[in-house]
This record gives structure tokens, sequence and C-alpha cells, in this order.
């Protein structure tokens, strides 16, 4: 948005950077001044000859725990591409020379984030070039209809802004380099607060972030809490969409229209998506794994994971795109 302004753009990145420095020197200070304990330094493979440690030490032990390239594309059966890509007969990962993993990993990242990042950035530069119009053309009359405009787009750009985030995120969890399961509440962070603007989305993305976090949730012996919780979240749903839905009614509004609405394929998704859900977890219960595929319901786990996630990125930017520009006309 302050591209336009030099002084503006100027301004907020400076405080922007000196913000950013200045927690960046917080969180590191430790580090820096502080010198591990002898317990430590022999837990620690490498350190362990010395009593101290100097300070570029110390920082180089924390960026390998910060980057662990030499750890690989990803560690246990997230559900993202390099997860699923690995499995026979496309094995992706020892098709990639470990050295050029993580470039390939970047270079991946950046092509699933650029769609998004290109519409905010237009996002932000129409606002900026319409606060200036309705500057110029403001009268003292009008002000109340300018208020109501305003908090149109005021309100549009909110959505677009929390689609954005949703699709830079899921573009993270999807190919980066060694992520963890637990990463997709980053995403359904951003997601949930789109509860109003796409209510079946939501829920059918919260539903599908929990089940993919079900091999962990067996290593950590969590099972009865993930079946009480995930009861709990779709009877919550049930009794208040209704409510919601008579509150929009006397308000004068309807719910959003869902992405899934758009199409009897698109409507076809969660269904199909909930029948699978439940089958694997049947599946899992009623059938023994062979002795030569130990891993096979966590890849399987991996892989619709993954898909459901494919179509939940493609979801972000439709909603980024299309829905940008329905809201535009109606604005209009």
């Amino acid at each position: 948005r302050c591209c336009g302004n030099v002084k503006v753009f100027t301004s907020r990145f400076v405080k922007l950077g000196v913000t950013v420095m200045s927690i960046f020197a917080l969180h590191w200070f430790p580090f820096v001044w502080y010198s591990p304990s002898r317990e430590i330094l022999e837990q620690l493979g490498g350190f362990h000859t010395t009593t101290t440690t100097n300070v570029g030490e110390r920082l180089l032990h924390v960026l390998h725990r910060i980057f662990p390239f030499q750890r690989g594309l990803f560690e246990g059966k997230v559900s993202n591409l390099w997860c699923a890509l690995s499995t026979k007969p496309i094995s992706i990962r020892t098709r990639i020379p470990q050295s050029y993993q993580p470039m390939v990993a970047l270079a991946v990242t950046l092509l699933l984030t650029l769609p998004a990042c290109v519409k905010l950035f237009q996002v932000g530069q129409s606002r900026d070039r319409r606060c200036r119009r309705n500057q110029e053309d403001s009268h003292p009359n009008d002000n109340h209809n300018h208020n109501n405009h305003d908090d149109k787009i005021a309100h549009d750009d909110w959505c677009c802004l929390l689609w954005g985030t949703s699709s830079t995120s899921l573009a993270f969890f999807l190919a980066s380099f060694q992520v963890h399961e637990k990463s997709i509440l980053m995403v359904l962070a951003p997601v949930s607060l789109l509860f109003i603007e796409d209510f079946d989305f939501v829920i059918w993305f919260s539903l599908v972030s929990t089940w993919t976090l079900w091999p962990l949730i067996c290593v950590d012996r969590l099972q009865v809490a993930y079946v009480c919780t995930t009861i709990i979240f779709i009877m919550i749903v049930w009794l208040c969409r209704p409510a919601l839905q008579q509150k929009r009614k006397e308000e004068g509004r309807i719910l959003s229209s869902s992405v899934f609405d758009q199409s009897i394929l698109m409507k076809c998704i969660p269904l199909l998506s909930f029948s699978a859900m439940l089958c694997l977890h049947l599946l899992e219960v009623f059938v023994n794994v062979p002795l030569n595929l130990p891993d096979l319901f966590p890849v399987l786990w991996s892989i619709c994971g993954c898909a459901m996630f494919c179509i939940s990125w493609a979801v972000t930017i439709f909603n980024l795109y299309f829905k940008e520009r329905e809201r535009k006309i109606k604005t209009s």
C-alpha cells in the first residue's frame, strides 16, 4: 500500500526494520552472552572436548538447529508434497541430491506463495489509490455514504488479507524444508478467522487438519482425546450453524456462499474426503498391516492429507482472485 508514497514507505520500512532487528537481537542475546554448562557441553557432539565455547560456536550450533539441512527434505510422515512424492515409484527424495534439496524446496515454496503475494500487493495498491481519490472527491454532505462504502472496502480487504495469509502459510507447509506435522496449526490460525466468510470450508479444513495429525497423535497416545474433541467440535458446529444463519437473516444478510457451492464437483469434495478419512480409520482398526509395509497407513495418511491440502491451497487462490472480483462488482 505504501509503495506509492516514498515518505510513507521509508518511514514504515524503517519502523518495521527496527522492530524486527530489536526482536531478533533480544532472542539471540542469551546465546551470545551466556555459555552452556559443562553437562550440556558433554551432551553436544563436537563441543565435548572443551569446557567453554566461543560466541561463534554457539551461534553456529543454533543455526544448525534452526536450519537442519542434514536431516533431508522431511522427517516423519507429514502431509506435504515431499513426503507424498517420496513414495514409490516417484521417490523424489532419492532422485534429488541432498545438497540441492534445500534450494528445490525454496524454489517450490516461492512458486506457491507468488500468486497470493502478487494479489495482496495489487489489493494494497488499489486501496491506496482509492483512499487518495476519496480524499480528493470528498464532500461534507457525503461523509455518511463514504463511511459505509469505506467499511465495505475495508471488510473486503481484510478478507483478501486472510485468504492471502492462509495461502502463503499453506504453501510453506506443503513445500518447505523439514516441516513438522503440527505446523498445519499455523495455517489453521488465519483460516479460522474466515469462519463467517466461508463457513463450510473452514469446518472442512479444521477437520482435515486434525485428521492429518493422527499418526503423530498415535505416537503421543492421544487417541481418546482426538476422538472426544472431534466429536465435540462436530456437535458444536451442528448446534451453532442454525443460530448463525438466523442471526445473519435478522441482520439482513446471509451466509457467504461457500466455494463448495460453485459446482457439483466441488460439492463432492467434502463428502469424498470425509468418506476417505473414515475408511482409513476403519481399515487401520480391522486390517492387519503386511510385514513388508509397516508404514502403510502413515503413508496413506500423508498422501491423502497432501491431496486435500493441495485442494485447500487452490481454494485460497480461487477466493483471492475470483471471489475478490465478485466483491468488486457488488461494491461498485
